[in-house]
């Protein structure tokens, strides 16, 4: 069933469009009955109401269950490695269908190469620009910056250092292409394992927009959003239409909220426990199963400086369900 609107973001919030256009309407879906596992009846999570007690309690979750490397992984994630740990998974995962026929495995493997040279590449630029080219390694590692200066989240002060890209890779002016493959085969193997770890008790709604070209990566480890004003950002100037993908997922999930710790050090024991830098989570899509409720089309009024653009916005709601192990 296809329904058309026209909404202003700055008069009414996406948040409050979706409550409008789910009033008095259930999803109209029939569950397979044997692929997922049996359904029970949990709490449903609500942004306005649950955010600052659930942030709290994850954050205090995975600073107890993750240790260092689990939790400088999701920093790492985050920060642009996510892609060529998708493309490692995608990758093996290819090899292995694959493994007889030399030709294709041969071609996929001098690709992966490819990207990651150019990702090589791009990291090193980027220690340039922002060390300089004589920076000694161990300067940078060894740098404490920010241990005494009191600073604030949500009003709450604390003395702690910010994550560093580099230092979080134990990155090398001098790495190589092998060296970076086994950064991102661990990294990637540590985030699995962090998401093992951390179980959601209640249903939850992600949101996540991209461009008309965008599509739902059901076999990727990705990043969406528990706002989805926050999800805003992502609409652009460039195009004239978007997707927005909204999934329903269920209690009992294991997923990775971006809490406070996976942004800051927590050495002096300052840093208050909450989501107050990002509303976003990582979620392993290849987890569930996927069932289209609903799509909605509307027109969206985005404000350009003194002016405003319409844009047209594509809604996908998708229920998912857990896979059997």
């Amino acid at each position: 069933m296809e329904y058309i609107k026209e909404i202003s973001i700055e008069k009414k919030s996406l948040i409050g469009f979706f409550k409008y256009t789910n009033k008095d309407r259930k999803d109209t879906i029939s569950k397979p009955e044997t692929e997922f596992k049996e359904e029970k009846l949990y709490k449903t999570f609500n942004y306005e109401l649950d955010f600052l007690k659930f942030a709290e309690d994850v954050d205090r979750d995975i600073r107890k269950k993750l240790d260092s490397s689990e939790i400088s992984s999701i920093y790492l994630a985050i920060n642009g490695m996510l892609k060529y740990m998708n493309k490692y998974r995608e990758y093996i995962k290819n090899n292995e269908k694959e493994e007889r026929d030399s030709n294709n495995s041969t071609h996929n493997i001098e690709e992966y190469y490819q990207e990651l040279e150019l990702y090589l590449k791009e990291l090193k630029n980027m220690y340039i620009l922002a060390y300089g080219e004589n920076t000694v390694d161990y300067d940078i590692f060894g740098n404490s910056q920010n241990f005494k200066t009191t600073r604030y989240l949500r009003e709450r002060a604390f003395r702690e250092e910010d994550r560093e890209l580099y230092k979080e890779m134990k990155f090398k002016k001098d790495m190589n292409l092998e060296e970076l493959k086994d950064i991102i085969k661990e990294n990637l193997d540590k985030i699995q394992n962090a998401l093992s770890k951390i179980r959601i008790d209640m249903e939850v709604d992600i949101y996540k927009i991209g461009n008309w070209t965008s599509k739902l990566k059901e076999n990727n480890i990705e990043i969406y959003n528990l706002n989805i004003n926050e999800e805003k950002i992502n609409i652009g100037k460039e195009d004239k239409t978007y997707n927005l993908y909204h999934l329903n997922i269920p209690a009992e999930s294991n997923m990775l909220p971006l809490t406070n710790i996976v942004f800051y050090t927590n050495n002096n024991k300052t840093l208050p426990e909450g989501m107050d830098v990002s509303t976003q989570v990582i979620i392993d899509m290849s987890k569930y199963n996927f069932v289209v409720s609903e799509y909605i089309n509307t027109k969206i009024n985005i404000s350009e400086g003194i002016y405003s653009k319409t844009k047209n916005l594509n809604i996908y709601r998708y229920r998912a369900y857990l896979v059997k192990e």
